[in-house]
């Protein structure tokens, strides 16, 4: 399906080059095993070592350890990206220039604006004034995709209501059609136009519930530093943007995502891309959804900003807590010789308690722990899962500033970090708790908290 996919971006428009450049990976970080192990009576020099510097301190606000080079702004289609048609002037409507080569088309555009009025006024679902646009109709895309017409239209209504249509020749030959009609709430991302069976390239969409998506994003995100990814399987791929300003198109299917995709907003800020905001793309829906997870900050603060790997492991650990949605904080997140470990805090709203979810990532191999309790928001928080291969990961994780020593049940320090902590229990070691204790720069204590590992 992915080389499909593929194919359809290219046979559907005739104008592929990208206008932004290829999406950088995110670096995940360095490297870097347990720390040496040292016995308890030696427990005030570890701290000191820890705290005094040798371990790579994160400034307040700014990046942890890894990260990608900043990229190069990249010249685009400046004629492409020049609105041809200015925003108006309506608050109520998206502030978004007239858009894409038939934008100046005048006959066409007044030919889906009666579309438009015709559909609304003879729809039999709804009264007389519901849907129908006013006399100021604002276009924001016009072109073709796949041979046909398309237009994208923006107007408040009679009713005082502002939406935005798609219209298309839904069929060759046929007249313009309203396919798409969607209330303006908030200012989005990005607008999802969905084609179905009359854009069926190679049959690719006769299964059920399979779809052709593709979106018009916010002019904003034309900029060389941003970039959209959306989430397929366990990973976050880049959505090109086309020199007519529409998405690369891709092929949704049920089986992939009910709801359809998650998609990320991406800033290359400082070192790392970090995440500017997440939409769910729902196909049929001109508009995108809430996600699935809200990001938070821990209660002790932020500690940076959200990366795409951490919604993987919200994700993750939403579906472990059995919920379909929630709010997220990641704890703490590090590299380590076994690839990503993290904790995460999953609250299902408000007023219930949060419970800490343990995720390990070794190339494709997740693994994920059960639920537990959540400790109070100020001390350190650990966790730790069984891995498949028979090994037990404990994560240790403290507020900004706070270096971290994991302990194991003899008292020796086994592992140590800059406010996350990652390590492997030795499988020939019967282990039955484990303790984490963080500290400050000044070598104050910040709090102690102990874990029994002895069911993983």
């Amino acid at each position: 399906m992915a080389d499909a996919a593929e194919d359809v971006s290219v046979e559907l428009i005739d104008d592929v080059a990208p206008i932004n450049g290829p999406a950088r990976g995110v670096a995940a970080g360095r490297s870097g095993g347990p720390g040496p192990r040292r016995r308890v009576g030696l427990l005030a020099a570890l701290v000191a070592a820890v705290v005094g510097g040798l371990l790579l301190w994160p400034e307040p606000g700014g990046t942890e350890p890894g990260g990608s080079e900043p990229r190069a702004a990249e010249p685009g289609a400046e004629a492409a990206r020049r609105a041809a048609v200015p925003p108006p002037n309506d608050p109520r409507l998206l502030p978004w220039p007239g858009r894409g080569p038939a934008v100046t088309d005048q006959g066409l555009l007044d030919d889906a604006t009666d579309a438009w009025r015709e559909t609304a006024a003879t729809a039999p679902e709804v009264d007389d004034l519901a849907g129908r646009p006013g006399p100021e109709v604002y276009p924001l895309w016009a072109g073709t995709v796949g041979g046909l017409p398309l237009v994208l239209l923006q107007s408040v209504g009679v009713d005082g209501v502002a939406r935005v249509a798609q219209v298309t020749q839904a069929r060759e030959p046929g007249p313009l059609e309203v396919v798409n009609v969607a209330e303006i709430t908030a200012v989005p991302e990005f607008l999802v136009l969905t084609y179905t069976g009359w854009l069926d390239v190679d049959r690719l969409l006769r299964q059920p519930g399979t779809a052709l998506v593709q979106l018009l994003p916010a002019p904003a995100l034309l900029a060389p530093d941003e970039q959209l990814q959306r989430l397929e399987g366990e990973t976050f791929r880049p959505i090109g943007i086309q020199n007519n300003e529409l998405s690369q198109p891709w092929v949704h299917s049920p089986w992939q995502s009910a709801s359809g995709p998650l998609v990320l907003r991406t800033r290359d800020v400082g070192l790392e891309p970090g995440v500017m905001s997440a939409s769910s793309v729902v196909p049929g829906q001109l508009l995108p959804a809430p996600p699935a997870v809200e990001m938070v900050p821990p209660a002790w603060g932020p500690t940076r900003r959200d990366l795409p790997e951490d919604y993987l492991d919200a994700l993750t650990a939403v579906a472990s807590a059995g919920l379909d949605s929630a709010r997220v904080a990641i704890l703490g997140a590090t590299m380590f010789d076994r690839g990503r470990a993290s904790l995460v805090e999953v609250r299902a709203d408000d007023t219930s308690n949060p419970v800490v979810v343990t995720v390990v990532r070794d190339g494709s191999r997740v693994d994920v722990s059960a639920p537990r309790p959540a400790g109070r928001p100020s001390d350190v928080a650990l966790g730790a899962v069984g891995t498949l291969a028979g090994e037990t990961v404990v994560v240790a994780a403290g507020p900004p500033a706070t270096a971290m020593i994991v302990l194991g049940a003899d008292g020796d320090a086994v592992g140590t970090g800059p406010r996350t902590a990652a390590v492997v229990l030795d499988q020939d070691r019967d282990v039955q708790e484990v303790a984490a204790q963080g500290y400050r720069r000044d070598q104050s204590f910040v709090g102690r908290t102990v874990l029994d590992v002895s069911d993983l």
